[in-house]
C-alpha cells in the first residue's frame, strides 16, 4: 500500500495539473456568467491560475488523496467519502471567490 504522503501528494499534483489545462475555459465561464465580454488576448485567458491551483491541490489532495487513505485503513465507503469531502466546503468558496475576481480582472 502507497504511503500516505503519496496518496495525497498524487492527488494534489493532479488536482494542479487538471486545473492549469483548464483554467482558459474556466476563465471563459466566468466572463460568460458574469455577463462580460470575452478577453481578446490569449494571455488573459490565464489571469488567476495562482488561487486556482491552490484550490485544485488541495481539493483533489483532500477528496481523492483522503478518500484513499480512508479506504486503505478500513473505512467503508459511505463514511470514508463522506468525510473525504467535508474539507472541500471549507476549501472551495473563499478560493473560487478570489479566482473569479482575479480572472475578470477585480481583484
Amino acid at each position: 500500500m502507497p504511503a500516505m504522503s503519496e496518496e495525497i501528494g498524487c492527488a494534489a499534483l493532479a488536482g494542479v495539473l487538471a486545473t492549469a489545462v483548464t483554467h482558459p475555459l474556466d476563465t471563459a465561464a466566468v466572463f460568460r456568467q458574469t455577463g462580460r465580454a470575452l478577453p481578446v488576448s490569449i494571455g488573459l485567458y490565464y489571469r488567476g491560475p495562482g488561487p486556482a491551483c491552490i484550490q485544485g491541490a488541495l481539493i483533489y489532495g483532500a477528496i481523492l488523496g483522503g478518500y484513499e487513505v480512508l479506504r486503505g485503513i478500513g473505512w467503508n465507503l459511505i463514511p470514508a467519502a463522506a468525510a473525504s469531502a467535508l474539507p472541500e466546503s471549507l476549501v472551495r468558496g473563499p478560493l473560487d471567490a478570489l479566482k473569479n475576481l482575479r480572472q475578470t480582472g477585480l481583484g
